[in-house]
């Protein structure tokens, strides 16, 4: 809903999935929501 809210392209949308299932593999699935949280203030 939001990539339609803000007109994603869907050749965006798809690099940014790639991006994701990436980023989970990295991670093994695991991350808390305190750490996504810090994550997000320190960027």
């Amino acid at each position: 809903m939001l990539a339609a809210a803000n007109e994603v392209d869907d050749e965006t949308l798809r690099e940014l999935h790639i991006m994701c299932i990436d980023e989970v593999r990295k991670i093994n699935g695991i991350i808390t929501y305190d750490s996504a949280a810090r994550f997000q203030r320190n960027d």
